[in-house]
């Protein structure tokens, strides 16, 4: 009986709110378009009832340039992104006003748990375990005032979980009785990462040392250098551990400390491989971490087990599955058996598409510690939309991967020979390091003028600015950085219809899809893009750009992994 008596009183008192305070409400309008350029209304997507998706509506009180899918508690600098009126409106949290018209569409009600957005996976996971997503999400809620800003994620999701058990008029109107003395007094409001309060200043330990592990340090410093920066920045000691590498002196210099290892990343031989899980065992003893982070294949499997075995939490990310979990068999189900057990103990799971995660899910691995993360995200001021060429004279496509059979080099080779014999005004572009033995292949190709080989690149951008469109032919990915990348960077996609490829692009809009292993399939594509005027390929590179905006913004993973970290902060904390 309640909910529907509720939800009358949540429909007239928003109605009424709004008449009454029309003109506070276009003095704030007024007031946000004369401080800075951009809309009024700032419009995002939050986490509903029954966990469906809606859209929040907000005063805006950032610069329209700000991370739309960060929230502001895990902005390092969030003061820079804030506007003076902003500023304002937030500490009187006027800026919540308009969701009054989300109550009357019926998506809120006065009174709940605050709807958080699908980058706060580890309260949205917790909530979920409490049963808060049975009812609507609130303006204001027990968490609002009990602490807000100033209390942790497991914290929240019980006070949220409280309110979803014991809703009732009494409890609704104590919350908002408190709800308005908080805003009056202005408590609890925190911006950007939460300072220690003094009672920790004593705690030398609450700066964490990570361990992170990985087969090359191209993993650590092309994908995850904005986590290694925040990290150092907030203080912590951050050990690197990889094989010997050129960027290998960037991190130190950052401030890094490097372990190496040698490793053979595609390697079988059994002694090698228990040699790697005694190094790992030796290392984490050696550093002592608080928290080790993994990624790819044998560090995350090997990794995980050496710090199973000594007790440390550990976070792995599954850049990819690999030939041998794709192809069955008998090292199918071994590397099954070595996940399991490895991963039994596994603080969480990041999985960057989701036939990896429903491929753990089938097996039983690591079940109920799987979040889906965009891939690694793409660092969107660093690729930069790129100005379009011209197509007058050419049509430049580029491959740009690890040069080996299962990233569709064969496909592409051969598509490259077709096209260019039946349009002699494309180009076709490589760069990558050979996995695998194609170095006398793509010098005949280059020989014959069908490709262009231009090495391993440190920065891609270099060839991007002269290329229309990136093609990658692979048979399984993780989530390709390279595609997402090169369509931050505006150009079109033209990639295998799996897993990891087409999550970048929207089909026809961004990119076109074509079968893995299939060179008739490639051309075909090819020949639809070439069709295209030099208008329809720049806008298919801008609704790319837009996508990258939209969904992989970088910042989202960095802050899933300080969730990570915070947890193990937490501990500590808890224990003092």
């Amino acid at each position: 009986m309640y909910p529907y008596a509720k939800r009358i009183f949540d429909l007239l008192s928003s109605i009424i709110i709004l008449i009454l305070l029309s003109p506070l409400l276009l003095f704030v309008a007024v007031c946000i378009k004369i401080d800075s350029p951009g809309p009024v209304f700032f419009k995002q997507e939050r986490i509903g009832i029954h966990k469906e998706p809606f859209v929040i509506y907000k005063f805006r009180t950032m610069h329209v340039e700000t991370p739309k899918n960060v929230p502001t508690a895990m902005l390092l600098s969030p003061e820079k992104h804030i506007t003076r009126v902003g500023k304002w409106i937030r500490k009187m949290s006027i800026d919540e006003l308009p969701q009054l018209f989300n109550i009357i569409k019926g998506e809120m009600s006065i009174i709940g748990p605050r709807p958080v957005i699908t980058a706060e996976a580890e309260l949205i996971r917790e909530r979920t375990k409490l049963g808060t997503y049975s009812i609507l999400p609130g303006v204001t809620g027990l968490a609002q005032i009990n602490g807000r800003d100033l209390i942790g994620v497991y914290e929240k999701a019980r006070l949220d979980g409280e309110y979803a058990r014991k809703r009732s008029f009494i409890f609704d109107l104590k919350i908002l009785m408190s709800t308005i003395a908080y805003v009056l007094k202005m408590n609890d409001i925190v911006e950007g990462i939460m300072e220690l309060p003094d009672h920790t200043e004593d705690l030398p330990e609450i700066r964490k040392k990570i361990l992170m592990l990985g087969n090359s340090e191209i993993v650590i410093y092309n994908f995850r250098l904005e986590l290694v920066e925040r990290l150092l920045a907030d203080g912590h000691e951050v050990v690197i551990s990889s094989p010997p590498g050129e960027k290998i002196a960037e991190l130190v210099k950052m401030g890094c400390i490097h372990e190496p290892v040698d490793m053979d990343r595609r390697g079988t031989n059994p002694v090698s491989e228990i040699r790697l899980l005694v190094h790992y065992y030796k290392l984490i003893k050696k550093v002592q971490p608080d928290i080790v982070f993994s990624y790819t294949i044998k560090p995350n499997i090997y990794g995980a087990l050496a710090a199973r075995k000594m007790g440390v939490p550990y976070v792995t990310n599954v850049t990819g599955l690999g030939s041998a979990i794709e192809n069955r068999g008998l090292l199918q189900r071994l590397m099954i058996q070595l996940y399991k057990v490895s991963m039994s103990k596994v603080q969480t799971v990041f999985f960057q598409n989701e036939k990896n995660r429903q491929f753990f899910s089938k097996h039983n691995i690591a079940m109920n510690k799987h979040v889906l993360l965009p891939g690694s995200g793409v660092n969107l001021k660093r690729f930069n939309l790129l100005n379009y060429p011209s197509t007058e004279q050419t049509v430049d496509f580029v491959f740009i991967s690890r040069i080996m059979k299962e990233k569709g080099i064969d496909e592409y080779l051969e598509a490259a020979k077709q096209i260019r014999k039946k349009y002699p005004h494309t180009r076709f572009h490589i760069a990558g390091f050979f996995e695998e033995d194609y170095e006398n292949i793509i010098e005949d190709y280059a020989k014959r003028n069908i490709v262009q080989y231009h090495g391993m690149l440190s920065d891609i951008r270099s060839l991007l600015t002269k290329t229309h469109c990136t093609i990658l032919p692979s048979y399984h990915e993780g989530m390709s950085n390279v595609l997402l990348e090169s369509a931050a960077s505006g150009r079109p996609i033209l990639a295998s219809n799996v897993h990891g490829c087409i999550e970048t692009f929207d089909e026809e809009n961004s990119g076109y899809s074509f079968e893995p292993r299939n060179t008739k399939s490639l051309v075909a594509t090819i020949e639809r893009f070439l069709s295209l005027s030099h208008h329809e390929k720049v806008k298919m590179g801008l609704a790319g750009r837009k996508k990258m905006e939209k969904e992989f913004d970088r910042q989202v993973i960095v802050n899933n992994y300080l969730q990570e970290l915070y947890k193990v902060v937490e501990k500590v904390l808890e224990v003092q």
